[in-house]
């Protein structure tokens, strides 16, 4: 793992930040991204903007990304009763536009040198 470059979303806390850990135990060059974080950290994993930012800046640095750990995810913040519109579809776009633009970035990072992406 000393040679890869892994980027890990929903890194602040969580299964993010444990598997962080993990990858950075391993010797991996880990790049934590997460909403509440800032600089070049930050990552609103629903904003393609925000993925091309971040993909773009791994791979002017690195030149590659052997690694993408997708673990940025909600969930309401109330019961179901008394969930609004609003918080379920924010749910839904973290959860699912979050991994498909994920998948989408990930891949295109990865095209010529090959990877995995963890969902």
């Amino acid at each position: 793992m000393k040679s890869k470059i892994v980027l890990v979303t929903g890194a602040a806390s969580g299964i993010g930040a444990a598997t962080a850990a993990l990858f950075t135990s391993f010797g991996a060059t880990v790049h934590r991204a997460d909403q509440v974080l800032t600089g070049d950290e930050r990552l609103d994993v629903t904003v393609e903007q925000e993925w091309e930012r971040v993909i773009g800046l791994l791979l002017a640095q690195y030149g590659r990304l052997d690694a993408l750990v997708h673990a940025a995810g909600i969930s309401a913040g109330s019961p179901l009763q008394e969930t609004t519109l609003d918080e379920w579809r924010r749910v839904l776009s973290v959860n699912l536009d979050g991994a498909f633009l994920a998948t989408k970035h990930g891949i295109r990072a990865m095209h010529a040198t090959g990877g995995a992406i963890v969902l």
